[in-house]
């Protein structure tokens, strides 16, 4: 495969070759040989079939959101999948070999031999079916819906250059993607490692150390002390109904990992426990999830969120980053209790043992956490913004190409 280049311009996105070629916002006058029609007149549909989970044959079974399980059995080959119902209505695979499709699927494949199969791939992830779904609660497609969706065909010929061209440039997209997701879950990694690091062994890389005298901690400075954290802090308990315009979070509004808070006025209907700024919110249902807020503001917690309250300002940051590393969450998983949605008991999150520094130490270890965590966030939020980029490039170079917006019969 060509080398390629990734040029970001505003909010745009081109794909250069090493030969110089760019492909990005080219526009032409739609070639006459595109003749309009309605998919109902290039498609054959056929309903997918509900099918019991948990097989492990040897065909792949799709559902809406794509593959979902084995099974022993199959009822189409090389057809085009369509999610049908929820989230990922619209979505469209393509599998070559035997496979079932779920209920929750359309199958299609082409009438007749005058449609290149793949083409009608590219043609429909270009067509965007979900603005066709209906439904308010549940997104829906139906067949009925699809066969009356208008759109421009060319001859045969063209619809395998266009296939042919479609294919070698979202291979090309796809593997920056993949580049730039492997980038992210390495930056990631770096932020659990660098969390786990400080919290336990500290900031000076000479210090001499100890064993903790617990296992998930392991060794920590020889001047550091071990505390249950109900000796370092004390849970909030009481309840009350929070006013209308009051703050109020819950598991669902916090980000994994980062303990960012994503909105701040949960949803969920219930009386909460009222947290202050400088306290402490821990999610102890699946608590392998690793949701856990730093309070800079008064408000509610909501669900299964417990609210510790550190018994000295300082105490405040450095306790949310060892809740939030890795390791005390692997140790408050190991004694979770419970199949479906395992939860740790509070008794057990309060005695748990805890590495504690010299008050200055947690100060300066809370800051250099606070702006390594910013650094490593931002560059995590610029490779997001990346992909996303790249995806709206691949929707844009697909749609342009299936409909003749661009002419690409003679790009290689």
């Amino acid at each position: 495969m060509k080398s390629i280049l990734l040029i970001l311009k505003s909010s745009k996105i081109q794909i250069q070759t090493e030969s110089g070629d760019v492909f990005g916002g080219i526009q032409i006058v739609k070639p006459s040989l595109f003749k309009p029609t309605l998919l109902g007149n290039v498609l054959k549909f056929f309903n997918g079939k509900s099918i019991k989970p948990g097989g492990d044959g040897e065909y792949p079974v799709y559902g809406s959101n794509g593959l979902i399980g084995r099974s022993y059995e199959y009822t189409h080959q090389n057809g085009l999948i369509i999610g049908r119902v929820g989230a990922y209505c619209g979505a469209i695979k393509h599998c070559k070999t035997h496979f079932w499709a779920s209920d929750n699927t359309i199958v299609v494949q082409p009438k007749d031999i005058s449609f290149d199969i793949e083409y009608i791939y590219y043609l429909l992830v270009g067509l965007n079916l979900n603005r066709y779904a209906g439904g308010s609660a549940q997104p829906l497609l139906t067949q009925t819906v699809i066969r009356q969706v208008p759109t421009s065909i060319p001859p045969l010929p063209t619809q395998t250059q266009i296939a042919n061209f479609l294919g070698r440039k979202t291979e090309q997209i796809d593997e920056l993607i993949r580049i730039k997701e492997r980038q992210i879950e390495l930056l990631q990694e770096q932020r659990t490692a660098l969390i786990n690091q400080i919290v336990t062994k500290g900031l000076a890389p000479n210090v001499e150390m100890k064993p903790s005298g617990v296992e998930w901690i392991g060794e920590i400075p020889a001047h550091w002390t071990i505390e249950k954290i109900k000796h370092a802090a004390t849970l909030v308990s009481e309840k009350s109904t929070p006013e209308t315009e009051a703050i109020k979070i819950s598991p669902e509004n916090v980000e994994s990992e980062t303990g960012k808070v994503l909105d701040f006025y949960s949803s969920y209907d219930a009386v909460g426990v009222k947290f202050q700024d400088g306290d402490v919110l821990f999610n102890k249902i699946r608590v392998y999830l690793n949701k856990v807020v730093f309070a800079k503001y008064d408000g509610y917690s909501l669900g299964e969120m417990i609210v510790i309250r550190p018994t000295l300002q300082c105490m405040g940051k450095y306790l949310f980053y060892l809740m939030l590393s890795n390791r005390f969450i692997r140790y408050c998983d190991s004694i979770s209790y419970g199949a479906k949605m395992p939860r740790t008991a509070i008794g057990d999150i309060l005695n748990a043992k805890i590495p504690i520094p010299l008050d200055q130490e947690k100060l300066r270890i809370a800051s250099f956490l606070d702006r390594k965590t910013q650094q490593i966030d931002e560059l995590i939020a610029t490779e997001q913004r990346k992909i996303e980029l790249l995806k709206e490039y691949r929707q844009s170079l697909i749609s342009e190409a299936v409909t003749g917006k661009i002419d690409v019969r003679n790009k290689v």
